[in-house]
């Protein structure tokens, strides 16, 4: 029997010590997976039939493995089985906690009374589930029968434009979706609902599917209902407490009860400040005094009175003042209670204090969690830079396309007299325009400064001793598009009359057909753009090698990066003249280039010169041929004492924050998965990470 080295690693056996047999290699599984393995073996052998089953293997712990095999007649050994084991412990536990959280999210959805759709706008089809039963009393099949029209059917006559209004515009802005609305129940009972919905996808300028949740708020318009009536008691309360009540901001009274108006002989309180009922020459605002304090009031005749304020903040600038007459306590004892009340509102005062600071320690708490995530987000640099790229050639399309619009509607103008024109010109005239329009689209020279300059004087006099009378003209726009090398067809029409007619209608046409190649050139950068973002995202389930042209590979990881490079860092290719195709894990791979360009370009501080080769290196004893990738940079360098541990996990040399000390570990994980080697040499100037890959 044979291994690979990869099983001995799984099973955690040393291959120097031990011999694998079908026997050993059942030993490793559970006595319930060995029941199942030997049943499946027994049948690959005497029925030929393959097999992939999910096991677990014994150890501490146990762990789950995808073991898959089937039959084959091998024309040197004869009848064999062969097969993989792949470890999807961690795989398996996403996968049944993935389906737990789906069935706690419906149960969640079914207890708080909550009714989750997904509305798939192109094909006009929603899909309900969650409490519909309980809030509507239909059953969930009956309900999924309804499609946009039968929703809208059931919702009450009064609300239903309004309600189709706003989901029309949110569908046309991609924008969230909220409304209030009265739906009927299978009653015919109507309940009030809110509607909240989204768009979701990569992309929600083209998202058409939008998920959303109604909620029975019957409960929350009762409660709403219960609120506004307590409100109205505390109105009440608060205008005929016997004790004087304002709200000032900062020093203007904003309301009064009538307490404050009879105690202080007031109407009203418009346009009265804390100044003019306060007797106090030093008066420097409410937010310098302390929570109560006593003074003198003035009535508005005049008359001074003792009074007892007591100031509570309820926002910032704003404060609930309580006035107390001081002449109607006319006995100590009335004076000690009142002054206790006094200390008992103080203890108040001080425990919220306690309060508010404790809530100020969590604020901070929370604002250093926020600042760690604003941290996190930067991660996302390499896709703001790769937006950037496709925003070039996306402005280029669009001022492309105006000017070809501009030509259109010119030439819809002028096309019944430039037909008539044309007509009007004998057949061999008409061969050599077109012949001319068709070669300026075929060849285009495009000339600058001083070169320009020469070309358009030679022009200009060529076409004078022609009887070009637009010599100035004609010679700026062929030159400034580029096709003067079409100028011989020129020379045979510029001595007519109308030659100008002849020469604008043709360089509309021209501009046209250079616009359009704009629009071609800058589609293709898109395009290669996006398939290189594809290859950096996919995920390879299968998990096997696969042929793989490493050099596209490798260009894959610069065109992602190409924001951060094309700034500062020149890029030397020193690629093979054709394609160089190996059978590795291609998207392990694209995870190697990642993190050894990334680190090239850190350690450069997006400045230098990165270079990157590819060439293949002579046999080795057992005959293995290599094909070796070689990624420089002229960065700071790798300290001599720290390079022996560079491919350790965790260690890095980056602030805290910017670097896990993964990035060479994964590297090192991976060319060790391809049976391959990874080494670095580097002085201050020039740093080589050398990966070995077999062929």
């Amino acid at each position: 029997m044979f291994w690979t080295p990869d099983l001995y690693y799984l099973l955690n056996v040393n291959p120097n010590h031990f011999s694998p047999t079908i026997h050993s290699l059942i030993e490793f599984f559970t006595i319930e997976s060995q029941e199942t393995l030997n049943l499946a073996l027994t049948k690959a052998r005497i029925e030929h039939a393959p097999f992939d089953l999910e096991l677990e293997i014994k150890g501490n712990p146990n762990i789950w493995a995808k073991v898959q095999g089937k039959f084959i007649l091998s024309e040197r050994n004869g009848p064999i089985i062969i097969g993989s084991i792949e470890n999807i412990d961690e795989t398996r536990k996403k996968r049944i906690a993935l389906l737990e959280n789906e069935a706690r999210f419906h149960k969640v959805a079914d207890q708080t009374g909550l009714i989750i759709y997904d509305y798939d706008i192109n094909e006009d089809k929603i899909t309900w589930d969650g409490a519909i039963k309980s809030v509507l009393g239909y059953e969930i099949d009956e309900f999924n029968h309804l499609d946009i029209d039968g929703w809208l059917n059931l919702i009450h006559p009064d609300d239903r434009m309004f309600t189709r209004e706003l989901l029309a515009d949110a569908i046309g802005t991609k924008s969230p979706y909220h409304a209030f609305y009265r739906l009927r129940r299978k009653d015919n009972t109507y309940i009030p609902i809110e509607d909240r919905g989204t768009f979701i996808g990569t992309d929600l300028t083209k998202s058409t599917r939008q998920v959303g949740v109604l909620e029975n708020v019957s409960a929350k318009f009762e409660f709403e209902s219960k609120l506004e009536s307590k409100e109205e008691r505390f109105r009440n309360f608060y205008n005929f407490a016997s004790e004087a009540i304002i709200i000032t901001e900062e020093d203007m009274i904003v309301d009064a009860n009538l307490a404050f108006k009879k105690l202080f002989g007031y109407d009203s309180f418009q346009k009265i400040s804390i100044r003019d009922i306060i007797a106090d020459p030093l008066w420097d605002g409410l937010e310098k005094k302390e929570k109560s304090f006593s003074l003198e009031g003035i009535k508005k005749d005049g008359t001074l009175i003792p009074i007892q304020v007591n100031k509570k903040e309820i926002e910032e600038g704003k404060c609930i003042l309580s006035f107390i007459d001081l002449t109607l306590i006319n006995e100590a004892e009335s004076i000690k209670k009142a002054l206790r009340e006094i200390q008992e509102k103080n203890n108040l005062i001080i425990t919220q204090k306690l309060a508010l600071e404790k809530t100020l320690e969590e604020l901070k708490i929370t604002q250093s969690q926020l600042i760690l995530n604003e941290k996190m987000a930067s991660l996302g640099q390499l896709i703001a830079g790769i937006a950037h790229e496709i925003n070039n050639p996306m402005g280029a399309i669009q001022a492309s396309s105006q000017l070809i619009l501009e030509n259109i509607k010119n030439q819809m103008i002028n096309q019944e007299h430039i037909i008539q024109f044309l007509s009007s010109k004998p057949k061999e005239k008409r061969e050599i325009y077109f012949n001319w329009m068709v070669d300026s689209f075929l060849k285009r020279n495009q000339l600058h400064g001083s070169e320009a300059r020469k070309q358009k004087k030679l022009i200009r006099e060529k076409l004078e001793s022609f009887g070009c009378k637009d010599a100035d003209f004609v010679a700026e726009e062929i030159v400034d598009l580029g096709v003067q090398n079409c100028l011989y067809m020129i020379e045979h029409l510029c001595h007519e009359e109308d030659f100008l007619d002849f020469f604008n209608y043709g360089m509309d046409y021209i501009h046209t057909t250079q616009n359009l190649n704009s629009i071609l050139e800058s589609i293709q950068r898109v395009s290669k753009i996006l398939y290189a973002l594809k290859n950096f995202s996919h995920f390879d389930k299968l998990g096997e090698k696969i042929e793989t042209d490493l050099v596209s590979n490798i260009e894959t990881v610069l065109i992602l990066y190409n924001s951060q490079i094309k700034t500062g860092i020149e890029v030397i290719r020193n690629y093979p003249d054709s394609p160089v195709w190996i059978r590795c894990f291609p998207d392990d791979l694209i995870q190697v280039w990642t993190n050894l360009i990334f680190n090239a370009i850190q350690a450069m501080s997006y400045k230098g010169i990165l270079t990157i080769t590819i060439k293949n290196e002579s046999e080795n004893h057992d005959g293995t041929k290599w094909i070796c990738v070689l990624i420089e940079d002229t960065g700071c360098g790798i300290k001599e004492e720290i390079k022996d541990r560079i491919f350790e996990p965790f260690f890095t040399t980056k602030e805290l924050g910017e670097g896990s000390g993964l990035g060479l570990d994964i590297v090192k994980r991976v060319i060790f998965k391809h049976n391959g080697q990874v080494t670095v040499d580097s002085i201050p100037g020039k740093t080589t990470f050398k990966v070995s890959l077999p062929i």
